[in-house]
């Protein structure tokens, strides 16, 4: 028994060679993972283009109205636009313009509200009255904006005052416009305008310029509209100077903030047109 014992070993190591000397038993060589097609390069989305639905400009007629309240008393004289067509656009844009009459008419009548006790005690001959009037500075290449200028005199106060608002609408896409969307997130556009109207405004006003109403924030340069050739800035009374120099405008051509655009914003398609 002990021969046959020994024996095993030698066995077992003829089995282990003569296995790894057949072809279909040996290890395959390993090989590198087939390659996986490469991402299709990113592509910008289309810019917008007019369609019937999404017109590059609007007409628009004027509406007046007239309206007298009792209590208390008052007068509005309400001028603004009405645009016209079929569109979305136009559709949207009149429920805008709607809803801020109606929002200036509401809040107008309920300020001389306030104020109705002492006006029938002091001043009872005395009424309130609010003029509103608008501008479509811009109505070109998909691109509209329109400001109002609002008078207004509340019955017992020293004087009349005004103030003004403004709309910048892409007739593309239905959607209002802000400033800060036309411009890079880092870009220092405010302080660059901020600049640019003081030099402007300090030989029209001089000591009486309000240098603070200029500040580098967000909402010293909210009422604003496009032109043909630039920005155009309007600073209420007591913004920027006294209120007997009135309301100011700025006019800032496009080229003194063309490194800080956006390739994406609307503007392009004012700057992109010769």
């Amino acid at each position: 028994m002990k021969p046959f014992r020994r024996s095993i070993p030698v066995l077992f190591l003829a089995l282990a060679l003569l296995a790894c000397s057949l072809p279909g038993l040996s290890s395959p060589t390993p090989t590198a993972a087939p390659a996986q097609p490469a991402d299709p390069p990113p592509t910008s989305a289309p810019a917008p283009t007019a369609t019937p639905s999404a017109p590059s400009s609007l007409d628009f007629s004027d509406q007046s109205e007239t309206i007298t309240e009792a209590n208390p008393p008052c007068e509005l004289r309400l001028h603004y636009p009405r645009f016209e067509g079929d569109s979305a656009a136009a559709a949207d844009l009149n429920r805008r313009v709607q809803e801020q009459v109606d929002s200036l008419r509401q809040g107008f009548t309920a300020d001389a509200a306030v104020n109705e006790e002492w006006r029938l005690q002091n001043m009872p001959e005395s009424s309130s009255s609010l003029d509103l009037s608008y501008t479509v500075a811009y109505n070109q290449r998909g691109l509209l904006s329109l400001r109002w200028d609002v008078g207004f005199y509340v019955a017992g106060a020293a004087h009349p005052n005004s103030y003004s608002l403004t709309l910048n609408y892409d007739l593309f896409t239905q959607q209002p416009i802000s400033l800060e969307a036309l411009f890079q997130s880092s870009a220092p556009y405010l302080t660059e305008l901020q600049s640019y109207c003081t030099d402007q405004l300090t030989p029209i006003l001089g000591d009486a310029l309000f240098a603070e109403g200029l500040n580098p924030l967000p909402e010293n340069y909210a009422r604003w509209v496009f032109t043909p050739q630039g920005f155009e800035f309007t600073f209420d009374p007591y913004q920027v100077a006294p209120y007997a120099a009135g309301p100011q405008m700025v006019h800032i051509p496009y080229a003194q903030l063309q490194p800080h655009y956006r390739p994406e914003s609307p503007l392009m398609r004012i700057l992109a047109t010769p």
